[in-house]
């Protein structure tokens, strides 16, 4: 295909029930723009395969397939599809997400008004395995919470199936950081956070697609042990960030954040021996930190706190 402007990354493992919302949400859209949907299928061992094949015979086109002869993992399979893609815009919609009407219209106008801007985003419904809205995320969207900073130090604010951003800056982020080749559980925060400090990222105050958060999967791990990984991953990212930058008057900070989330963790999965780790590792400087220290002296104490914490803020981990 030639003369491409926007590409849509797709990428999917065993997610036969849901792919073909995907990619009628992708196809859908109206507008005019030349565009090109590469689908990087991970060697499902259900349906998903044949569902692509029909969809591929259909829009012949418009998919290409890139049939993996062996399993490759979220992070491979990622960015063997972003080198793919021929677009001016690169949009992204794993494969039990999908987009709702006008995303790319929108997006693209925005992108297109705003050529300091590298990357924007939008708001997502998040809703679980039966379609049903769980709520609206982020709540709120300001441009200095996606800075450099703010990205190292708060809660990742960006749905990664609302972006739209320009390739030829993920091709110099692809290059210069080679993100295939780092030990990262994330595809998207470290992306995130250079084009933060090598671009701009605007929030478009617009719910442009739906997240569906699903038990077991990164964003809602069943396992203390999984979001340990996770956390202590995204600390080793910000870790290469402040070397990068030369920016290490961050470390203490970014230490601190890392035993504190951690300790928030704990609690939310019950997890004493955990807490007790991490809590001793808090500087005792604030109320905040002696609180959580008192809390980590008694298994009883500590539990009970737990069993409130959850019946009043729910089931939600993240």
């Amino acid at each position: 295909m030639s003369g491409v402007f926007l590409s849509v990354a797709v990428i999917t493992y065993n997610q036969e029930n849901y792919i073909a919302q995907t990619l009628d949400g992708i196809i859908e859209q109206e507008h005019n723009y030349p565009y090109e949907i590469i689908v990087g299928e991970d060697c499902s061992t259900d349906g998903t395969r044949d569902i692509l094949l029909r969809y591929k015979e259909k829009y012949p086109d418009i998919i290409k397939l890139l049939l993996n002869e062996k399993n490759m993992g979220l992070i491979k399979n990622y960015f063997n599809v972003i080198n793919h893609c021929s677009g001016e815009y690169i949009m992204q919609c794993a494969g039990d997400d999908y987009w709702l009407p006008e995303k790319v219209v929108a997006q693209i106008q925005y992108m297109e008004e705003h050529p300091e801007a590298g990357m924007c985003y939008g708001k997502c419904e998040m809703i679980n395995d039966k379609n049903k809205l769980i709520k609206i995320f982020p709540n709120t969207m300001n441009r200095q919470d996606v800075t450099f900073e703010s990205l190292m130090f708060s809660p990742n604010p960006i749905p990664a199936v609302t972006i739209c951003l320009r390739r030829d800056l993920m091709s110099e982020y692809v290059k210069n950081i080679d993100p295939i080749q780092k030990n990262w559980a994330a595809e998207d925060y470290p992306m995130w956070l250079w084009f933060a400090y090598n671009s701009q990222i605007h929030p478009l105050d617009k719910v442009v697609a739906a997240y569906r958060r699903l038990d077991g999967t990164i964003s809602n791990p069943k396992k203390f042990a999984k979001v340990e990984q996770f956390v202590n991953s995204c600390h080793e990212i910000k870790k290469f960030y402040w070397e990068l930058y030369k920016m290490y008057f961050l470390e203490e900070k970014v230490e601190r954040l890392k035993n504190d989330s951690l300790t928030f963790f704990a609690v939310k999965y019950g997890e004493y021996d955990k807490y007790k780790i991490y809590v001793r590792k808090l500087p005792l400087r604030n109320v905040k930190f002696f609180v959580k220290k008192i809390i980590g002296i008694n298994k009883i104490l500590f539990l009970i706190y737990s069993k409130l914490y959850r019946a009043i803020r729910g089931a939600e981990i993240w």
